[in-house]
């Protein structure tokens, strides 16, 4: 049966025209050692990685902060539609844009899946005291009520310790993401001040430096940051990016199998590790994070486009069919998805 020209899912998957959403890490860089399913070197894609949820304060009952709310990751993916479709599908796969890492700042926007609505993040284990309204809206989105409402909680101080540095972590987060790292940078400080074991605000911080291009600063505050919390992933998730962009891929997978041993439904992770098995040609692996990928999100479209690219690379276009068919429910408008279908079906019917 004759080989179509068919471009990558992904590719096609990345030119869908959603919404742009969180970004914090530097400009992607090429990974030695980094192979497509069938294919030779190709340039290694950053993770497909969430930020750190906004931290916000947990409902309040009788004075009192909660317990601690679940956060469930989502991935991302880059745009990118100047990118030109390869001649076959294993290429085509090759070529895909790189993915940037969950975005929190001003450069290289990504686009997020359909469900990539903030997630609160886990409140202070410690936290006493009454929480203000204020932190209801102290989020860490670039609005100006969130910065308005950060500002207050901090400026009146009447908060214990905890929901202090949230206010300040949120702020700075919200300020990274309108190009403010400067102050951004002053905020963490004084949330460490305040909290030297405070394991987002260092995961902020990181993202910030990789921005600014310096990271041993930036693996520094992670790998501090993983030993602050013994059950976060956020910190594994975002080292394990740092180690697959500079083509250390064994670090990554180590960081990856223990992000997923301490939450086995961190999607993020499991799309992470899977991209990374792709890269080191180990499919089984791959397609099996991929599947729990879809079985705990069925509106991740980058997951479906990951398994379609691989079904397409294994010959397996009937499977390849229903993925892309999935990618164009959740972006309908994509007439190139819609385009691969009706090439994916051509083929199938000869």
């Amino acid at each position: 049966m004759r080989d179509l020209v068919i471009p990558s899912v992904v590719f096609l998957a990345m030119v869908a025209g959603m919404p742009a959403a969180m970004a914090q890490q530097a400009p992607n860089q090429a990974q030695p050692g980094a192979t497509r399913p069938g294919a030779a070197q190709q340039p290694a894609r950053p993770d497909s990685r969430q930020r750190t949820a906004p931290l916000q304060a947990p409902p309040q009952t009788q004075g009192q902060p909660q317990g601690q709310a679940g956060n469930t990751p989502q991935p991302t993916l880059t745009p990118g539609a100047d990118a030109q479709p390869a001649p076959t599908p294993q290429r085509a796969a090759q070529d895909a844009p790189p993915r940037q890492l969950p975005p929190a700042g001003p450069q290289g926007p990504a686009a997020p899946t359909a469900s990539t609505a903030p997630s609160p993040a886990r409140p202070p284990a410690q936290a006493s005291g009454p929480i203000p309204p204020e932190m209801a809206r102290c989020t860490a989105t670039a609005s100006r009520s969130s910065l308005d409402a950060c500002s207050t909680v901090i400026r009146t101080r009447r908060v214990s310790r905890d929901i202090l540095v949230m206010a300040y972590v949120n702020r700075a987060q919200a300020r990274f993401s309108q190009n403010d790292a400067n102050a951004a940078l002053l905020d963490l400080a004084e949330a460490i001040r305040l909290d030297p074991r405070s394991a987002d605000a260092m995961t902020v911080r990181a993202r910030i430096y990789v921005r600014q291009g310096d990271v041993n600063r930036a693996f520094a505050d992670l790998t501090a940051a993983i030993s602050f919390d013994s059950s976060g992933t956020a910190a594994l998730r975002e080292r394990a990016a740092l180690h697959q962009r500079q083509g250390r891929l064994e670090p990554a997978l180590v960081d990856l199998d223990e992000a997923v041993a301490r939450n086995s439904e961190d999607g993020a992770s499991r799309l992470l590790r899977a991209q990374i098995r792709v890269q080191r040609n180990d499919l089984d692996g791959a397609l099996a994070d991929l599947d729990e990928v879809v079985r705990l999100d069925r509106d991740n479209l980058v997951a479906y486009a990951e398994r379609a690219d691989i079904y397409i690379a294994r010959g397996d276009r009937r499977r390849a069919v229903a993925d892309v068919t999935e990618a164009i429910r959740l972006a309908p408008r994509n007439t190139r998805l819609v385009t691969l279908r009706d090439q994916l079906n051509r083929e199938l019917q000869r």
